[in-house]
């Protein structure tokens, strides 16, 4: 079911009208009144929406959300691994120039790094990026 919903700040963040919902803007019964009619007299557009909401709420979601987090955490550990530098010229703490190519890409593990590492290599205590 597509959202319908007032047009205050929270839903017009969440809802994108016509595509997973519909807005009111006026607080008046007929305003409800003829954005209620409109999705009860168009079923193939409600249940159109309906699919979109479904999919919108997916992704929105805590799991999506946390998903994304541990992804992003992930790229944060892998570049603080000593000798990931993404700068060309940074030298570690020896002083000896670090290898790498910059990159607009985040640096991304060939092994999934667990919870455990990423804590770790926040921390700064990670030495490779492993299990």
């Amino acid at each position: 079911m597509p959202t319908l919903a007032q047009a205050t700040r929270p839903y017009r963040e969440a809802v994108t009208p016509n595509v997973d919902g519909a807005l009111v803007e006026q607080r008046t019964l007929d305003a409800w009144t003829e954005a209620m009619d409109r999705q009860l007299s168009l079923p193939a557009e409600r249940r159109r929406m309906g699919k979109n909401a479904v999919r919108s709420v997916a992704r929105h979601s805590s799991e999506a959300v946390a998903d994304d987090l541990l992804r992003s955490l992930t790229d944060l550990a892998v570049s603080s691994v000593p000798g990931s530098s993404v700068f060309p010229d940074e030298a570690s703490a020896e002083g000896t120039p670090l290898e790498s190519t910059p990159t607009a890409n985040p640096m991304r593990s060939k092994v999934p790094l667990g919870r455990r590492a990423i804590l770790k290599a926040l921390a700064g205590e990670a030495r490779t990026p492993t299990r």
